[in-house]
């Protein structure tokens, strides 16, 4: 640092990282307007306009917070503005200039003579105590800024959207603090300007004390008699409201195997727990006898509920649990995680802590400051446990209205179904053979050594080809290639695998690098293998090792079965997959170790080329429909319209037959390929370099490039050839824009699954929601039709009578057999050998369907019979 540095009003200046640069140093000075002042709003950091004009938030920032104040008619000039941090760090990464102090102190810890810096937070921390003098009311606006107000470590994730009373050492009483998320963030993401806006008017009825919130009272019932009176009042109370949420709380976080610690029930104002077991795992809170009465009353009120029985996700992780427990299916009204989805489908989270901040006037933390799984006494569990259930109500009532005003309350019902399918698919597991999966294992390792091999051989003996740093090393520094992308967390030049395709693809490099980076990439590959699959060796109760040697859970059930779970997605309504592991991103090659018991088969069944026949429907595109209604295949045909009639003279290209996708590897296989990768890209309105990045991308099982010679200008040859061939498919991606910019909203022509983008959207998004919503209503509706017979609300039809008892698909969770997975487009089931044929059949005639209204073309589908999962 040059010469001597004045420090800024009470700020450490000179011990901070960003008065060594002129272009960071540059303080903004708080604005006050004197006693007027009412509420103190804290920035994390100034923008460059702040810092132009020497003003606080009035560029982008102050322009968020103007549109928040203004909708509840508060002036400017009641508030005081200032920044945790006076000075913009580099790029506004305020965790870089933090980076980089830490870097410093190591490089001087051993320099007597050199004091130490400060992170900019710490060096502004006495300016920003001085700023808040006299204040009785403070938003907090981002981490940073909620960190030094607060003084506690949580994420401002946890904090938003909450309130509460403080009495930091500098204030002479109380002061009001309420949290929010930072304006930038509004900029980068528009769906969170609702949730900005909505958290600073919270803030304001919280400082005028009016929040629209009664903290409930709580009961923790200690014997029977409290159990039975809690269930009474509440039976009682139901008469006016209605509606009565449970949650529970578990010893583990897999609902299947985790024992039960408490169970609450709660309607807006009041809330009662049950408990069942302490959290030290042991002591029991009543004798046995009690205990088993209490279970009864549970049972009683959770399968024939005398009021609306809701639960937040109470449809799969309590539902879970209360079957694993008690032996029945609670009978649910509504599950709260269903209505969010169907009352925004914009992309906010869906946690309950979310929604209890954002959709109700709680004001209360308590899911970021007393977490089920960190209670530190039972009575901290059971307020919490209490705090679940009634906040579960308040979030239903405010939903509700939602749900219906958006007109999709006709899909509550269906949400349900689909919901309770995806529960039953998780319950019954999939059997794996661990033997099968150690092979896959050592294949892997030894695949992985191989190419460690060739990486050593390149760089040096102790070169680590999981080190970023080391990487980053030999591509920038000693090769001086140029970064095709950066870390949009650290903001340094990425060596992730797009780049390194990249690198492959456009930068001309000689054999041995070419080499080196394939090396590595494949030495990824073969990795990220082994990850997936280590779990699957043991169970959820044993460790295994992982490859950096730490030790992790399992995830095998005590059954031997594994139980993926499935969540509804928001926008298109298809199922997602999760913990304890993702069965929808399960790669082929393993699926050869997922087999059924004994005297069992697998049926599965795919949808053939179900997206682009809906499009074709949908658009009216004469020559797709005609090509599907004729059994002709579609990449075939329009590699003739692109190419000419030469395609067929092309070496490997069938004989005889306008059908199949001729010799593997030969000219006719690639080229149709490329033509069925830019097609699938292109219907779906994207644009040049999107097709292309996506087409050069495609790789074979091994992980080799398949089409890294391909040109922009061979994607535009093919594109032009589509819109020519198919013209109605971009008049639709015309009347779709209309249709959204006139409604504000995209709907699917089956279900009404209605989207309205609230965020950054494109063309592309707006023409894939109908697509993959349609898509997925209609293989849901022959999934639902064997399990429950032909429903008058189905769009769509088989074409041929179903003829099948759904009784014999229903779950049997002692035999294991019924649907055990749900993937896109396709299903699979587990069945008795002696009836494999008969559902193999009804499952083919089921996925053959028609819209019931106006068809113009049939969705076809082949279903087949096998003895592990690769095989159908």
């Amino acid at each position: 640092m040059d010469g001597a540095l004045d420090n800024f009003l009470d700020a450490d200046c000179s011990r901070c990282i960003l008065s060594r640069n002129t272009s960071t140093f540059c303080p903004v000075p708080t604005e006050s307007h004197g006693t007027d002042d009412l509420v103190g709003v804290v920035s994390d950091h100034p923008d460059l306009t702040d810092i132009d004009n020497g003003r606080p938030l009035c560029g982008n920032f102050g322009s968020v917070l103007q549109s928040a104040i203004d909708a509840i008619g508060v002036p400017r000039q009641r508030l005081r503005l200032i920044n945790a941090v006076a000075c913009r760090p580099s790029a506004g990464d305020l965790k870089g200039a933090v980076r980089q102090t830490n870097n410093s102190n190591r490089r001087h810890a051993k320099d007597l003579d050199q004091d130490l810096m400060l992170t900019p937070m710490a060096a502004c921390k006495p300016r920003l105590i001085s700023d808040l003098q006299g204040l009785n009311y403070i938003i907090a606006m981002g981490d940073h800024a909620m960190k030094e107000v607060r003084g506690h470590a949580h994420s401002i994730d946890a904090m938003r959207g909450t309130c509460e009373t403080l009495h930091p050492s500098w204030a002479q009483g109380g002061v009001k603090v309420a949290y929010t998320i930072h304006p930038s963030r509004v900029m980068a993401d528009g769906i969170f300007k609702p949730v900005f806006n909505r958290d600073i008017a919270k803030a304001f009825r919280f400082f005028r004390g009016k929040l629209n919130w009664q903290d409930p009272e709580i009961i923790i019932c200690s014997s029977v008699e409290e159990a039975e009176y809690g269930f009474k009042r509440l039976r009682e109370e139901a008469h006016s409201d209605p509606i009565v949420a449970y949650d529970v709380e578990t010893e583990g976080k897999w609902a299947l195997y985790s024992r039960l610690r408490c169970i609450s029930f709660a309607n807006r104002t009041f809330s009662m727990v049950i408990p069942f077991l302490s959290i030290d795992g042991v002591t029991r809170p009543m004798d046995r006898q009690s205990l088993n009465r209490c279970a009864r009353l549970v049972r009683d009120h959770l399968e024939n509920p005398p009021w609306k029985l809701i639960g937040h996700n109470a449809g799969v992780y309590d539902r879970l649990c209360i079957e694993h427990h008690f032996n029945i299916t609670p009978k649910l009204y509504s599950d709260t995680i269903l209505l969010d989805l169907l009352s925004s489908n914009d992309g906010l989270p869906h946690r309950l802590g979310f929604l209890g901040s954002y959709r109700t006037d709680m004001p209360e933390a308590w899911k970021a400051d007393s977490p089920a799984d960190e209670a530190r006494s039972d009575e901290e569990l059971h307020v919490y446990n209490a705090k679940d259930s009634c906040v579960t109500v308040h979030v239903h009532n405010a939903l509700m209205p939602e749900v219906k005003r958006r007109g999709q309350e006709h899909l509550i019902p269906r949400e349900k179904l689909l919901q309770s399918m995806g529960a039953n698919m998780q319950r019954i597991g999939m059997k794996i053979d661990i033997e099968i999966i150690q092979q896959l294992i050592d294949e892997a390792r030894k695949k992985a050594d191989t190419q460690f091999a060739i990486i050593r051989s390149t760089t040096s003996p102790d070169f680590n080809p999981r080190s970023t740093y080391q990487m980053a090393k030999i591509l920038f520094k000693d090769w001086g290639l140029m970064p095709s992308e950066y870390s949009d967390i650290t903001g340094e030049p990425s060596t992730g695998d797009n780049s390194l395709r990249t690198m492959l693809i456009n930068y001309g490099l000689p054999v041995e690098q070419r080499t080196f980076i394939q090396a590595i990439r494949m030495y990824r590959k073969h990795s990220r293998r082994i990850d997936t699959l280590l779990p699957l060796t043991c169970r959820i109760d044993q460790k295994y090792k992982a490859q950096g040697g730490e030790e992790r859970e399992g995830s095998i059930g005590l059954d031997g079965r594994a139980h993926p779970g499935y969540s509804r997605l928001p926008a298109s309504g298809r199922f997602s997959s999760s913990d304890p592991f993702n069965a929808q991103n399960i790669e082929e090659a393993i699926r050869v170790a997922f087999v059924p018991e004994p005297g069992h088969v697998f049926i599965g069944c795919d949808s053939d080329q179900l997206e682009a026949r809906y499009i074709a429907e949908e658009a009216k595109a004469g020559r797709m429909l005609s090509i599907f209604n004729s059994g002709l295949d579609l990449h075939n045909e329009t590699m003739e319209l692109v190419y000419g009639a030469g395609v067929w003279k092309m070496q490997g290209a069938p004989t005889g037959t306008r059908l199949g996708k001729g010799d593997k590897a030969s000219a006719f296989f690639n080229t149709r390929g490329v033509t069925k990768n830019t097609r699938y890209a292109w219907q779906y309105a994207a644009e040049i370099e999107s097709i292309w990045l996506q087409v050069t991308s495609a790789e074979d099982k091994d992980g080799k490039l398949l089409y890294p010679h391909i040109t922009r200008q061979d994607i535009q040859m093919i594109r032009d050839g589509l819109n020519t061939a198919d013209p109605e498919i971009p008049a639709w991606w015309k009347y779709i824009r209309q249709s959204f910019k006139r409604k504000g909203s995209i709907a699917d022509t089956l279900w009404g699954r209605c989207r309205e983008f609230k965020g950054k959207t494109t063309l592309n998004e707006w023409v894939n929601h109908p697509i993959q919503a349609g898509g997925f209503h209609m293989v849901a509706e022959a999934l639902l039709e064997l399990l429950m017979g032909k429903q008058e609300w189905f769009a769509t039809m088989s074409t041929e009578p179903v003829d099948i008892d759904p009784a014999l698909l229903q779950w049997d969770f002692e035999k294991h057999t019924g649907l055990i997975t749900q993937t896109h487009d396709s299903s699979l089931w587990e069945v008795r050998e002696d009836r494999a044929d008969e559902i193999k059949a009804a499952l083919g005639r089921s996925m053959t369907r028609k819209r019931k209204v106006d068809p113009m073309l049939v969705y076809t589908a082949e279903a087949k019979k096998g003895t592990s999962w690769i095989e159908v």
